[in-house]
């Protein structure tokens, strides 16, 4: 199996054009802002993993969920700490971490 992999420099949404999101938090913080996916099934098992590659301790990498949408209950924005990586997949309008390390 083959995954589709691209490195971000700068803050984006997800599109799912990707499986893994490569983030590079070198120069600048970034957001990785998930998309609306309240009342719409078709997102359902929809999932992707984000690694943040950099080493800047200043610089931050969040992932914010669209409004009031949550992440594993939560609608706060994710924090990601050097070297981490988070799998996430979309059920019934909202995002849930199946792995992070």
């Amino acid at each position: 199996m083959s995954l589709s992999i691209e490195k971000f420099t700068s803050s984006f949404e997800v599109d799912f054009g990707y499986t893994v999101y490569l983030i590079d938090a070198t120069n600048s913080s970034i957001t990785v802002s998930l998309p609306d996916v309240s009342g719409n099934s078709a997102y359902n098992g929809s999932h992707f993993y984000v690694k943040r590659i950099d080493t800047n301790n200043t610089k931050t990498v969040l992932i914010d969920p669209y409004s009031s949408q949550t992440i594993d209950g939560v609608s706060a924005s994710h924090s990601m700490a050097l070297h981490a990586s988070v799998h996430l997949v979309c059920w019934e309008g909202a995002w849930l971490i199946l792995s992070q390390v």
